[in-house]
């Protein structure tokens, strides 16, 4: 049976994402600060991704999340096209800033869903293995045993784009509080869905809040028993042509963890 080390009650750290205004980032997100960071969404890691035939220099950014000692869940678009895995993907966990500081470590293995389809994004989901100790430090974040619930707020965390087209200026992750809208053809987007995604919208349709070019692979938090767990990793949205961040009424798509729990057992050990 898989253990995993139970965050602390997130309440406090809730409303204080919830009541606060929207800004830039995670787009209308609020950027977090180290002791909510720590208390509620410690197995947050951020993805360093170079892809074959990219230089050594330009590096892309997804996000991910510990879910045991040598295991981090993201999004498997993030390790992997059509072409195959990508050349080396390390991560950064224990810390807001995607640069600098926390623990850091190269994957050895990377693990894209068998079924993954790169086109339509369909079991965009994966698995990166570590070395014996490598996360050591962060922890791991509790995995559901029911799907996303509607009836509550869902929290994105990540690194991503922001409204104006940049990353967060001062490199620290993100969270916004996002409304679960319904699963696979549930969603409103004009999109065909499968059954094993859930969208995300604004709370308030005056908004733009949701995801953005890098917050790809990142968790999606809803509270359980007092405890942020991980029911979603982001996978796209439904931005237009304005930019690869969402605009007001647009929407995040996540995949739903609780369809993956059997291959997630599977694939991770």
């Amino acid at each position: 049976m898989r253990k995993f080390l139970m965050l602390p009650t997130a309440g406090i750290v809730l409303s204080s994402i919830l009541l606060s205004s929207p800004a830039h980032a995670v787009v209308g997100g609020v950027e977090l600060d180290e002791d909510t960071r720590a208390a509620a969404f410690g197995p947050l890691v951020a993805l360093e991704v170079d892809k074959p035939g990219t230089d050594d220099d330009l590096m892309e950014v997804c996000g991910g999340v510990k879910i045991k000692e040598d295991t981090v869940l993201t999004a498997a678009h993030c390790v992997a096209n059509e072409t195959g895995t990508f050349k080396r993907i390390s991560v950064r966990g224990n810390s807001l800033n995607f640069l600098e500081g926390g623990v850091t470590a190269d994957a050895t293995r990377m693990i894209p869903h068998t079924k993954f389809d790169p086109a339509s994004l369909e079991n965009d989901i994966a698995l990166l293995k570590f070395s014996p100790e490598a996360l050591d430090g962060i922890p791991a974040a509790a995995l559901p045993s029911s799907p996303a619930d509607t009836a509550q707020p869902a929290i994105l965390t990540g690194w991503g784009l922001t409204e104006d087209g940049q990353l967060p200026q001062t490199g620290n992750a993100r969270a916004a509080s996002l409304r679960v809208a319904g699963t696979g053809g549930e969603c409103k987007t004009g999109y065909d869905m499968p059954p094993t995604v859930f969208c995300m919208n604004s709370q308030d349709p005056e908004l733009a809040m949701g995801s953005g070019q890098g917050d790809s692979g990142s968790p999606v938090w809803q509270e359980r028993d007092g405890k942020m767990t991980v029911v979603g990793v982001d996978s796209w949205a439904t931005h237009g042509p304005e930019g690869p961040f969402v605009r007001r009424g647009d929407s995040t798509i996540a995949t739903q963890v609780t369809d993956y729990l059997n291959w997630i057992a599977t694939a991770a050990n």
